[in-house]
């Protein structure tokens, strides 16, 4: 999914290469589920500090990270002072970490190509199963598909999921109901989302 919204993002900013991607990231809220691997928001700022300082000093003057993982948006918040502090003033460290602009640009997207926008909350959700549909319809089963907590979560419940996991709000892990999925709204929301962060790179670029 990061790899594929890192080509339609370069493709579209024109002279911009794509690194590795940095493939796990912070998941504490998924530990409840069997299989999940997470890192430390310690050791996920230690590898974006290295993958920075290493591209900075091959002379690469503006480096941009986002996440198709959201749980990852409030570490890269908090840590995008710090990597800028770790390059040279002649290189430039974006982030974007907006998770809710992203969330928002699912429903939109959605319900423009014929979705319940109700059923995006996030997670395994019609979003991303329409995604997958897009990039890898062999791992998808829609016949397995079932629905979790629907719609958008409250702060009280996001306090929860960070506090107890993402159990403590949906028993099945989903935050939203994916039976509906459909390549249609899986094309249309990566369209949307590499416009969302093409725009927000290029705003701060200007500034």
């Amino acid at each position: 999914h990061a790899e594929h919204l890192g080509e339609l993002i370069a493709g579209r900013l024109g002279g911009t290469l794509v690194a590795p991607t940095i493939r796990v990231g912070c998941s504490a809220p998924h530990m409840t589920f069997a299989g999940t691997i997470s890192l430390r928001p310690s050791t996920f700022e230690a590898v974006c500090r290295d993958y920075c300082e290493s591209l900075a000093a091959h002379g690469f003057t503006r480096i941009l990270l986002f996440s198709a993982h959201l749980g990852n948006c409030p570490i890269l918040e908090q840590i995008l002072p710090r990597l800028r502090e770790a390059v040279s003033e002649t290189c430039q460290v974006e982030a974007f970490h907006d998770s809710s602009a992203w969330l928002q640009t699912w429903r939109n997207s959605a319900a423009t190509a014929g979705g319940n926008q109700e059923h995006v909350g996030g997670h395994a959700d019609l979003a991303e199963t329409s995604i997958m549909l897009v990039l890898r319809p062999d791992k998808v089963q829609l016949q397995n598909a079932e629905a979790g907590r629907i719609g958008m979560l409250t702060e009280d419940e996001r306090r929860v999921m960070w506090r107890e996991g993402i159990g403590g709000i949906s028993a099945n892990g989903i935050l939203g109901d994916p039976r509906m999925a459909t390549q249609a709204i899986g094309d249309r929301c990566l369209a949307d989302i590499a416009d969302l962060l093409v725009q927000a790179f290029t705003q701060r670029g200007e500034r």
